[in-house]
């Protein structure tokens, strides 16, 4: 017995996923700083002959690689506790206790948005799934449990100003009416051919559906890709664009948080505006 409560005590006393999160991000960062100075070490070496100094550093570079991938993937693992046991907590009957678990979720950021949207299509709790959309802000699940979601971040090829008509106003839901309106993007010239429109969006997803509001002269859009994580841009739609406020297009299932849109201008003459753009997809699974 006593033996038994001692391993208790011990078990208890170990630290948790709130605890080893970020250590183990703080690890991975120290060994990739430590793999990039190595590298940098080994070509300075080799510029002065030293081949077998630079052979070793290089060598242990790519050692330092193999313990990145892993001490990463454990960070990852650990996430998904930390973000279940805080889960766990948001429906608690101490309503201190649901506050803090929220406000630690809240801190943890965009890292924990894929373990969330994943928690919130299985979630019985109403008041889980209450706080949890709270945290999503404003990523929703539909009923089909895809997850819809409005740009963060927009980069374009050009835009008509540095404040009004930027690529910075197509972020976030719509706010623009049918017509000219300095709450959209345009491009600096109309006319002007090819162009293009990138979008970040909150959380990674498997793409299946864009709705893009074009608020003027629509009909331009020949080309959807989607980025993926691994960096590489991938066609997952390419056609004609109909012409309506409203251009929606079935995607490939490419997974990413990232797409660009890609416009032929000339289709049709003046401006063509943007105001907003909505991704559909499945949540990511591990």
């Amino acid at each position: 017995m006593i033996k038994m409560l001692a391993a208790t005590a011990l078990l208890l006393a170990l630290p948790g996923p709130e605890e080893d999160y970020p250590a183990l991000v703080a690890s991975a960062a120290a060994k990739e700083r430590q793999r990039d100075e190595e590298r940098r070490a080994a070509h300075r070496a080799l510029d002065e002959g030293a081949y077998d100094r630079a052979v070793g550093l290089a060598t242990h570079a790519r050692e330092l690689d193999g313990e990145i991938v892993r001490i990463r993937g454990e960070a990852r693992a650990c996430l998904g506790r930390l973000v279940a046991q805080l889960v766990g907590k948001l429906d608690d009957d101490d309503f201190a206790v649901r506050e803090g678990a929220s406000d630690r979720l809240r801190a943890l950021g965009s890292v924990a948005i894929p373990d969330l949207l994943r928690r919130r299509r299985t979630e019985k709790s109403a008041e889980s799934r209450y706080r949890i959309d709270e945290l999503l802000r404003g990523i929703t699940v539909d009923d089909a449990g895809r997850v819809r979601q409005w740009a963060v971040e927009a980069t374009a090829s050009s835009e008509y100003g540095a404040t009004d008509w930027s690529a910075s106003q197509v972020v976030g839901e719509p706010d623009s009416q049918e017509g000219d309106s300095r709450t959209a993007w345009a491009a600096k010239e109309a006319d002007g051919g090819p162009e293009w429109l990138r979008l970040k969006f909150p959380a990674a997803v498997k793409a299946t559906k864009i709705r893009i509001h074009e608020n003027l002269t629509p009909g331009g859009v020949v080309a959807i890709d989607v980025l993926g994580e691994d960096g590489v841009r991938r066609r997952a739609w390419e056609g004609e664009d109909g012409g309506g406020a409203w251009f929606e297009a079935e995607l490939q299932g490419f997974v990413g948080r990232e797409i660009v849109i890609v416009l032929d201008t000339k289709k049709h003459a003046g401006w063509e505006e943007i105001d907003a753009v909505e991704l559909i997809g499945e949540p990511v699974q591990d």
